[in-house]
């Protein structure tokens, strides 16, 4: 299937966002204009729709979808009680996703970061998943417990989970790679590269203190 890279580098850069720097100097991140525990404005959330959060590290979700194209695009905002952003995730669905755009992607995001990305690249059957993080959050493989507890519909609450299929229920059932999302300020990409089919790329920015929850 060919790619048009550019197309697709165009459509995902519209979340791109330069970092923010703290009152401390100490980079926080952004994507589309939304940064790490600052307040959203109520004029930004009526271009929402909100509900009670699933993830209690939040107060409530806010979310939008967007069509560019072939490509969709749905946007979550996590917000805690005083509207600050806890958690946004971005997912772009229906892309003609290649290696070549998920690297240019990344390169995107590095110099916007300033920094290098920390990777995970997994081979599922003829697909190819490619993981990027930068920031202060760290990847952990989930132990049996934690996938026991998520296929019975007990997933613990003091654990906030990302997976390589973005079917949390699925991986922890077929054995996939699952991971348990630790530390704070910091920013994931994921990029599903699908053979003979359109892919997917999933982002996230989490702010989540010790005592958050999903």
């Amino acid at each position: 299937m060919r790619c048009s890279c550019r197309h697709l580098l165009l459509v995902l850069s519209l979340a791109l966002a330069a970092p923010a720097l703290a009152q401390q100097e100490q980079q926080t991140f952004a994507i589309e204009g939304f940064t790490l525990g600052a307040r959203v404005s109520a004029q930004d959330l009526e271009r929402f729709d909100c509900t009670r959060s699933p993830w209690t590290g939040a107060a409530r979700e806010c979310r939008k979808e967007k069509e560019f194209k072939q490509v969709s695009a749905a946007t979550s905002l996590f917000l805690d009680r005083s509207d600050r952003l806890q958690l946004l995730s971005q997912t772009f669905d229906k892309i003609p996703m290649t290696e070549k755009a998920a690297e240019e992607v990344i390169a995107a995001y590095s110099k916007r970061f300033d920094m290098e990305p920390r990777r995970i690249v997994k081979q599922l059957g003829p697909d190819r998943v490619i993981v990027a993080a930068w920031g202060n959050v760290e990847l952990k493989e989930a132990g049996i417990q934690t996938r026991l507890a998520t296929i019975q519909g007990r997933q613990p609450d003091d654990l906030l989970l990302m997976d390589l299929i973005n079917n949390i229920e699925k991986s922890a059932r077929d054995v996939l790679p699952l991971y348990v999302i630790e530390g704070s300020n910091g920013a994931v990409w994921t990029f599903y590269i699908r053979s003979g089919g359109p892919g997917w790329a999933m982002a996230r920015i989490i702010s989540r203190s010790d005592s958050a929850r999903r």
